[in-house]
């Protein structure tokens, strides 16, 4: 009994002294656990107290069209889409014009044909069918052919010059079949309306009459003629050339119209480049005459500001705070964005932005009276002029009526320019300045610009910053792929104003062919007989590039406010240059269908011609 109680009191003890360490084991991890909650609970105190002192966060919300890349490429579609509803439409007046005069020639040249067939019998609706079927044919295979053209190739070249500038998948290029048949359709009526009058007029005489030539036009005095004092100074061979210039009316009207219609349609693709290219030398060199822009938030202290200021130093440049945001303006039922950009008096808005007019080049001063706006948004607004009121939104629950002092120039954006003091009156609060314009005199290379903008990005508040080279850059890219739209404009009127001269220069040997053959036999030189012929185009042609010029400049105007997207104004100055290679253009052409006309000249056969018709 006695060895079996030590036993179990044994245990006892064991179980005693586990028990004790168990106790302490636990007020140890107890106090373990409470100091961990007590620092727990700490941190959360901490963390909540932070949370209650941190401003109220802004979300923003994006769209794609927020994207740069995507609402450029938006909108150098929608300038594409604007040049398209305006140049078609004058190629298909020449084109009409080179197509109701081949089909009438080709008529007239057929008479004595339709004469025989009228003498055999054939009713009219035959003979008219019989030339109705081929100009549809021609027609419809000229239309298909053209909007294969006009489909695929065209727009693929237009794709391929930006995608220079954008990283795009392949575009797919369906046929529009709305399109093509009022394409078509226009063509055939066209073709088809033209060659039944002509039929219709030529039906109404008699066989015996239609199988003998056309008798020739007889020759009038013309209006040179009464003019003595210039007449008599004329050679023989110009007073000819006079008198079929004026003998031919209709020849002569198609030529000068065709010429002028090309003429313009080159002049055009010039002044389209001219205009665009204006946005860059004026808006860079001209009016923006900053360096760059640092953007910074709302409260930034003046510690940072001077930070700004010394990064800017150290790189040769100096500045000053601009207040600049984008607000909405509205006058009447017209409303759109603008930014204000508001300085502390005009001194400070001149450092960075040459405010002037257009026309003049007069340096306007922003003055307390009112707000300058530039010529765009002027006319956005419903053409307000200087003295009208227009409505700024400052906030969302601020709207403010404020007079315009003047109108400036601007090509990018919208402006609204502003004083500190006005600014104060209209809103009743200080200017929220929040970015620092600089300029360097000495100009900052690539590396440099991405030193400094890297340095500033690191100043506390600092939201962004950026240079008027990177905006320059986004233009030029964009000029270089519109190049390849205007080259294509230039091209294909070049290629439609030989079309129209050869044409015409080739109807009217066909009409004077036993005249020539006559000049020939008279003993008239090759080189005689092809000025007699390409004396009248050489006036003509230079008649109608001087109409194409005066045209031209209209239709640049009419082509560059259409095809203006509503942030841009494009220039409206078309350089001299244009008009010249635009001359030059067209009579290249001109000469190039003399050249080949003339080869046609020296192979006249003088006995196949002379024969006579009984």
């Amino acid at each position: 009994g006695v060895a079996e109680y030590e036993k179990n009191y044994a245990d006892y003890e064991k179980g005693l002294e586990e028990y004790n360490d168990g106790v302490k084991e636990l007020s140890d991890a107890k106090k373990e656990a409470e100091d961990k909650f007590s620092e727990a609970q700490q941190e959360i105190d901490d963390a909540r107290q932070e949370l209650s002192e941190l401003e109220k966060p802004e979300w923003y919300l994006f769209t794609r069209d927020d994207n740069p890349g995507y609402a450029e490429y938006g909108q150098n579609a929608e300038r594409i889409k604007n040049i398209a509803l305006v140049f078609p439409l004058f190629f298909v007046m020449v084109a009409a014009l080179v197509c109701l005069t081949t089909m009438t020639r080709m008529v007239d040249e057929e008479r004595t044909q339709i004469g025989t067939l009228k003498a055999l019998g054939y009713n009219n609706g035959a003979i008219i069918f019989k030339y109705m079927f081929y100009a549809l044919t021609a027609s419809l295979l000229g239309a298909l052919f053209g909007m294969f053209v006009g489909m695929k190739i065209f727009p693929a070249i237009i794709i391929m010059a930006y995608s220079m500038m954008y990283g795009i998948p392949d575009v797919l290029l369906p046929y529009d079949f709305a399109l093509m048949a009022v394409v078509g359709a226009a063509a055939v009526v066209l073709t088809a309306a033209t060659v039944y009058f002509s039929c219709t007029g030529i039906l109404k005489d008699c066989p015996a009459s239609l199988m003998r030539p056309k008798t020739p036009k007889s020759g009038k005095k013309i209006l040179l003629e009464r003019m003595g004092f210039i007449w008599k100074r004329l050679s023989f061979s110009h007073k000819v050339t006079m008198r079929n210039i004026f003998r031919y009316k209709r020849r002569m009207l198609m030529t000068v119209v065709g010429i002028a219609g090309c003429t313009a349609l080159v002049m055009t693709g010039f002044g389209v480049y001219d205009s665009v290219n204006d946005i860059i030398q004026k808006q860079f060199n001209e009016i923006s005459n900053y360096t760059g822009i640092t953007a910074y938030k709302d409260g930034t202290s003046e510690e940072s500001l001077g930070e700004i200021s010394a990064l800017l130093d150290s790189y040769g440049c100096e500045g000053d705070t601009i207040y600049q945001k984008q607000i909405t303006v509205s006058s009447g039922k017209n409303s759109t964005d603008a930014y204000i950009f508001a300085g502390r008096d005009n001194d400070e808005i001149a450092k960075f932005v040459t405010v002037k007019d257009r026309h003049t080049g007069q340096v306007y001063t922003v003055t307390d009276d009112g707000v300058i706006i530039n010529e765009k948004l002027a006319t956005l607004l419903g053409n307000v002029n200087i003295g009208d009121e227009i409505t700024l939104s400052l906030s969302d629950t601020r709207r403010v009526s404020v007079k315009i002092s003047e109108i400036c120039e601007n090509y990018a954006h919208h402006y609204i320019y502003i004083t500190d003091e006005l600014y104060r009156k209209l809103s009743g609060e200080d200017v929220p300045y929040n970015c620092y314009f600089f300029n360097c005199e000495s100009g900052l290379s690539e590396s440099e610009e991405n030193a400094l903008a890297s340095s500033l990005m690191k100043v506390d508040g600092v939201m962004g910053v950026s240079f008027k080279t990177g905006t320059e850059s986004t233009f030029r890219t964009m000029l270089r792929s519109l190049l390849m739209v205007v080259v294509v404009l230039i091209v294909s009127a070049g290629v439609l104003a030989f079309i129209v001269l050869y044409n015409l220069t080739n109807i009217n040997i066909n009409e004077r062919i036993r005249e020539i053959a006559s000049l020939k036999v008279l003993g008239f030189y090759d080189k005689e007989v092809s000025m007699y012929v390409f004396r009248e185009t050489v006036i003509l042609t230079l008649l109608g590039t001087a109409a194409g010029m005066v045209l031209g400049r209209y239709l640049i105007d009419f082509v560059v406010r259409t095809a203006e997207i509503d942030m841009v104004m494009f220039g409206r100055t078309v350089h001299t240059e244009s008009y010249i290679l635009s001359a030059v253009i067209t009579l290249i052409f001109a000469v190039i269908v003399m050249l080949f006309m003339h080869r046609r000249l020296k192979n006249v056969n003088m006995v196949e011609a002379l024969k006579s018709v009984e």
